[in-house]
């Protein structure tokens, strides 16, 4: 039986993207995904999930309400939160939440699903790897706002 991937956010495009890559890497997984939180813990009651990534800006629940709902109702599956802004702020907040990983939009796809695809396998994330240039026509995703 495949393991769950939850990924949240309001970018169709950039869940898209995810998926192909996630899936293509980690065989043993299926990748589920919701425009909101509120859809997100839908998923959470009804699907046995392994991590999440979830954005922080998003409509109808944002990352920060998500996050305190998982933390308290499933405090065992690992989140990962992505965001346009990482400052240190933000890090302090999400820190508050039991939350130490925050990946700064716009990021090199295959850098975070490595990421990824590492804390699934046991591997530890490196959190003190340093993000690398983008390699001649690698592609690079940035968000725009719809």
């Amino acid at each position: 039986m495949k393991k769950n991937i939850l990924l949240i956010d309001d970018n169709k495009y950039l869940l898209d993207v995810f998926v192909i890559r996630l899936t293509m890497g980690l065989r043993n997984y299926k990748v589920l995904t919701a425009r909101n939180g509120k859809r997100g813990i839908e998923i959470l009651k009804s699907a046995r999930i392994e991590f999440v990534l979830t954005d922080l800006d998003m409509p109808e629940m944002d990352g920060y309400q998500f996050i305190e709902y998982a933390q308290k109702h499933f405090p065992e599956i690992p989140v990962y939160a992505m965001s346009n802004d990482c400052s240190p702020e933000i890090g302090q907040r999400l820190r508050s939440l039991g939350i130490t990983e925050c990946i700064e939009k716009p990021f090199l796809v295959e850098e975070v699903t490595n990421r990824i695809m590492k804390r699934l396998k046991g591997e530890k994330a490196g959190a003190k790897e340093q993000p690398s240039a983008p390699p001649d026509g690698a592609y690079v995703l940035s968000i725009i706002p719809n």
